[in-house]
């Protein structure tokens, strides 16, 4: 009967199994316990390999014995890896029972060792190579053919590698890492050995090496030593190497080796597999979309991945191949096209992109703008206008379109901008033309832009211009010589002109003649010629050419010289100055030919050489005497001579001791309208020693350079300045003058003139006129800045809901007579007045018409004046008398008429008499 073998110890993941039981006489013996009573093994030098971790697991090895029939063999081995041992072989005897159970538990324990290596192998990479053949001298396991024993009995056939093979093989690995003597030998793994990325992800790998390198590199899938980067990034630590990847693409993939190299320049390597797909990405989709109506569109929507993706195309929700349109296509590359494009195709359509493989899926959703090309409307394109009247113009262009229109004026091929000619409303969609001039006529263009495109619309202007006279020149001539005057003149239409004589008012037009017949006017529409022959003194003076249209007038002057000997043109011969005060005595003559002017004082010309105070400027027609006292002296009388070929002339100028009245203050604007502005001051402190006799206003524009002047009434310190332009800034100033001249100015004050507007309500009041009439009388008023040109009324019945009447009278007119009114009625009446601006806010005025007179007084008064009413009453006061005297008479015989009778009958006696006398008396008057 068989021994039983020793059980083996277990290795990390199972235990060794146990030997198996024979019966007795059995040849085979049974397989020992896989690592039983196994001893250490010493080192054995093996070549250096790579493996993916040290597994420092200490190996114990055991032999194992198996039982025979007749003897004990001493065969066994040690099996055991990670997975499980194999049993060590029987022992075997001199009978061969022993010899056979050792070859078969021999086997047993290398099928079991077997098994443990390729566990470990499966986790070491690259594989090792051949192992290496045991030491000669060393005994080893029963080989695969097997071996004669002692006694003629045959040992048993190996199933499995030899165990000493399979020793090697696991010691190679487990003992590999450490080189003779205990020193370490280079060891690389690398924590990831296949790794899949998308584009645009990113990753790390960790190289770690073992055994003291010097070096560990990286190097890229061309074999190329990698460096860091921004986006691959090498961080190294004591024995390890981190490689980064930042945003992969596709170029990244491939091998990767990290690299490790010791003092003696051996090298060790790993190596990780990097794979890069793309994803769904969407490129070069913008949003919106922008297309011009009717143009083939081609809505971009750019889809990759890998492998290729399938794209589709949805508009609300339903893709556009279903939408039973043949003007929609998905083209080769994705894009949607649609066929002339309108702006019902505008809205948000969806790019959709898929990949079957993975189940991926992605969108866009697109706007898409369909543009629409402007589309001018303009009412009016040709419009008329005169010039330098104040009138504008004013131009209408609308424009339609998507997005909406930028409308811009041309004029000339110049942008028109707004500015005092230019008025641009409504989103420039109205133009005006401001104070139009002769050279604003012409084109005018519209010209309306969006993205899809522009239109352009013109509107012409016809300017009528009124005459300009261009051409006038002054003439001089010399008596009984011939002189001509010629004036030309332009406008639309050409222009007539006349001739006006300024001295006497005469007027001349083509064809005319003076009744001398020297003077005679020739010409044509637009150009005219004065003739003048035989010239006499008397023609010299200024002539007025009128150039006349039916559009308006111009008119300027021209002077026809004589030649005369000197005259002096200045008033003024007495100056005042004081010592150490400048001043100049003008000497101004007017003269044909010029004349030269000579200073004199006393005999001595002036100037003279050694008198540096007194000093000589010619400036044209006038040589000015510049004195500068330093004594009295200086003060006295100088003499002006001016000669030409006609003769000479003298003119004395005293030069007296005097001081400038000092500067007004308190300057004050007050009462200021349209046109006209108050003006007060005070005072100044000092007269000058001279009586102040005047003050001297002076009033500009502030754009202006010349002053107007006004003058005070005496010495009155309040000055009207009337004829100003509404809307005006001014600049004002008040100087005092006395008999030395003027003072110094006050400080300059600013004040600025009301602009013209409408005018205000009007003032009136009311009475009762002759008749069914009412006269409404109106009060001056604020005009605005400009006339009234007339009075609007409308009035009505307060009783009744009437229609209003209306009557318009002239803006000259100060009362307005209401007619054909009814007795007792009340009225209500509003009154506007109007200027060139517009019309006034209305007078309100409410009155009653008194009740209907009686008959007489409606018959007998009505229209009658003082006189005729006192004419009447006398006439009815003697018509009384007369009835009473006649009544007296024959009643009781007395009276007026009674006396005359007597006086002129005589008296007669007796009854009958007196009788008679009654008949006849009677009778008279019957």
């Amino acid at each position: 009967m068989g021994e039983k073998g020793e059980e083996g110890m277990g290795g990390r993941e199972g235990g060794g199994g146990r030997g198996s039981r024979v019966p007795p006489g059995s040849v085979r013996g049974g397989g020992g316990g896989g690592n039983t009573r196994c001893r250490r093994v010493p080192p054995v030098r093996v070549p250096p390999v790579r493996v993916q971790a040290p597994l420092p697991i200490p190996v114990r090895v055991r032999a194992a014995r198996g039982g025979g029939e007749r003897r004990e063999g001493r065969g066994g081995g040690c099996g055991g890896g990670i997975r499980g041992g194999g049993g060590g072989g029987g022992g075997g005897g001199p009978g061969g029972g022993g010899a056979a159970a050792a070859a078969e538990g021999s086997a047993a324990a290398a099928a079991g060792w077997e098994e443990g290596v390729q566990a470990v192998l499966s986790r070491v990479r690259p594989p090792v190579g051949p192992l290496p053949r045991p030491p000669a001298g060393r005994s080893s396991p029963a080989s695969a053919r097997g071996a004669t024993v002692p006694g003629g009995s045959p040992r048993g056939r190996a199933r499995g590698p030899t165990m000493t093979r399979l020793l090697r093989l696991l010691l190679l690995h487990l003992l590999g890492p450490l080189a003779p003597g205990g020193q370490a030998l280079l060891q690389v793994t690398i924590s990831l050995s296949k790794v899949e990325l998308s584009v645009g992800e990113s990753k790390f790998f960790t190289c770690t090496a073992i055994g003291d390198p010097d070096s560990v590199e990286w190097f890229n899938p061309q074999g190329e030593k990698i460096t860091s980067t921004q986006r691959v990034v090498v961080q190294k630590e004591s024995g390890r190497s981190r490689l980064t990847i930042y945003n992969a693409n596709v170029e990244d993939a491939g091998i990767y080796r990290c690299q490790a190299t010791d003092a003696k320049g051996q090298t060790q390597e790993a190596t990780v597999v990097l794979e890069i797909y793309q994803k769904l990405t969407f490129q070069e989709v913008a949003s919106p979309q922008e297309f011009k109506q009717g143009e083939d569109a081609e809505v971009v929507c750019r889809v990759s991945s890998s492998p290729a993706p399938a794209v589709s195309w949805l508009y609300q929700n339903q893709e556009v191949t279903a939408l039973g349109d043949n003007r929609f296509a998905v083209l080769a590359n994705s894009n949607l096209q649609i066929l002339n494009v309108n702006k019902s195709d505008e809205g948000t359509y969806r790019c959709e992109g898929r990949v079957e493989a993975r189940g991926e899926i992605d969108f866009r959703d697109i706007a898409v703008i369909v543009n629409v090309p402007p589309a001018i409307t303009m009412p009016q394109k040709s419009f008329n206008a005169t010039a330098d009247r104040e009138e504008a113009m004013t131009v209408s262009c609308r424009a339609s379109g998507a997005p909406k229109p930028e409308i811009q004026w041309y004029r000339n091929g110049k942008l028109i901008e707004e500015n005092e000619k230019y008025a641009l409303k409504g989103s420039n969609t109205e133009l005006t033309v401001r104070n139009i001039i002769n050279s604003d006529g012409g084109l005018y263009v519209c010209r309306a832009t969006n993205k899809a495109g522009e239109e352009e619309r013109q509107a012409f202007l016809q300017v009528f211009v009124q005459p300009h006279i261009i051409r006038l020149r002054n003439e001089t001539t010399f008596e009984n010589g011939q002189a001509t005057l010629a004036c030309e003149a332009e406008g639309e239409p050409l222009p007539e002109i006349t001739w006006k004589r300024v001295v006497d008012g005469r007027t001349f037009s083509e064809g005319d003649k003076s009744p001398d017949g020297r003077i005679e006017v020739r010409g044509q529409p637009g150009k005219s010629s004065l003739h003048i022959k035989d010239v006499k003194l008397a023609d010299s003076g200024r002539y007025d050419c009128e150039a006349a249209s039916r559009i308006g007038g111009h008119q300027k002057s021209v002077f026809l010289d004589i030649e005369y000997a000197p005259k002096f043109v200045s008033n003024q011969t007495i100056y005042y100055s004081w010592e150490g005060n400048l001043i100049n005595i003008s000497c101004e003559v007017k003269s044909n030919p010029p004349a030269s002017i000579h200073w004199k004082r006393e005999k001595l010309a002036l100037p003279a050489k050694n008198i540096t105070h007194l000093k000589t400027y010619s400036t044209g027609t006038k040589l000015i005497l510049e004195v500068a006292p330093t004594s009295d002296s200086d003060f006295g009388r100088y003499n002006c001579t001016a000669t030409n070929r006609i003769g000479t002339r003298f003119q004395e100028y005293i030069l007296a001791l005097a001081d400038v009245p000092s500067s007004p203050s308190g300057l004050r604007i007050t009462e200021l309208s349209q046109t006209t502005a108050k003006v007060s001051f005070t005072k100044p402190d000092s007269h000058g020693g001279v009586p102040i006799h005047h003050y001297q206003v002076d009033v500009k524009e502030v754009a202006a350079e010349t002053w107007k002047v006004e003058r005070s009434q005496g010495v009155q310190t309040v000055v009207r300045l009337s004829e100003l332009k509404p809307n005006t800034t001014y600049e004002i100033k008040v100087s005092a003058v006395n008999g030395k001249g003027q003072g110094g100015s006050s400080k300059i004050e600013l004040f600025q003139t009301l602009p013209v507007r409408e005018p205000s309500p009007p003032s009136i009041h009311g009475q009762p006129s002759s008749g069914k009439t009412f006269k409404l009388s109106i009060t001056k008023q604020d005009d605005g800045g400009a006339p009234i040109l007339e009075y609007i009324v409308k009035y009505r019945s307060k009783d009744k809901e009437d229609q209003w009447l209306e009557k318009k009278v002239q803006g000259t007119r100060d009362h307005i007579i209401l007619e054909h009114l009814q007795w007792t009625m009340g009225y209500e009446v509003q009154i506007s007045a109007a200027n060139r601006l517009g019309f006034s806010e209305p007078t309100l005025y409410e009155f009653s018409m008194p009740p209907k007179p009686s008959i007489i007084k409606d018959t007998l008064f009505n229209g009658l004046g003082l006189g005729a009413v006192i004419g009447l009453g006398v006439a009815a006061l003697l018509l009384v008398l007369v009835v009473t005297d006649v009544s007296c008479f024959f009643v009781r015989q007395c009276g007026l008429l009674m006396c005359i009778t007597k006086t002129i009958c005589g008296k007669k006696s007796g009854s009958s008499g007196k009788s008679k006398e009654l008949e006849e008396g009677k009778a008279a008057y019957l």
